[in-house]
């Protein structure tokens, strides 16, 4: 009887020391967030004729989202380019916003993506242009993405923006 005893003892420990394991290791994770930062770099857009129109020093921002589904959890960001143009033709510059931009860490950083994204400029909606395959990777001192702006495929390289 004594045997069992101490049998379900050890069992019980080694169980409990497992799962507060586990628990750690999820709890790593969740800490990891994105912080608010600033990148500058190029921008280069295909012009579905077999020329790109690059633009150098192009600041994007990123910003966390509160994902309301989780109290202060963040699983999104804001990305704003700023003051961008697309193409030769476009007679402005512009800032686009696009929202809930999903991210989750890795060991290098952070993998960005998102599909089916509203971005937003000179104060309302570009239907027309919706944001279809991002993908990226963010890590300490660089961004990097790719993505469909409507129906034009855009890259963007840049690096950290050193804070004041």
């Amino acid at each position: 009887m004594f045997k069992k005893i101490t049998l379900f003892a050890s069992l019980m420990v080694f169980g409990f020391g497992f799962l507060a394991c586990n628990e750690s290791d999820d709890n790593l994770d969740e800490k990891k967030e994105v912080a608010v930062a600033s990148f500058s770099g190029t921008l280069s857009v295909d012009q579905l004729d077999s020329t790109f129109y690059t633009t150098e020093n192009v600041v994007v921002s990123i910003e966390p989202l509160v994902d309301s589904t989780k109290t202060g959890a963040y699983t999104r960001l804001r990305m704003v380019m700023h003051q961008v143009r697309f193409s030769p033709k476009m007679p402005l510059s512009l800032d686009m916003t696009v929202n809930n931009v999903s991210y989750v860490a890795n060991s290098d950083g952070f993998a960005l993506s998102g599909d089916s994204l509203m971005p937003y400029a000179m104060g309302g909606p570009f239907p027309s242009f919706i944001i279809t395959n991002l993908q990226g990777v963010m890590t300490d001192g660089e961004l990097t993405m790719s993505m469909k702006c409507g129906m034009y495929p855009l890259t963007y390289t840049g690096s950290l923006v050193a804070e004041p």
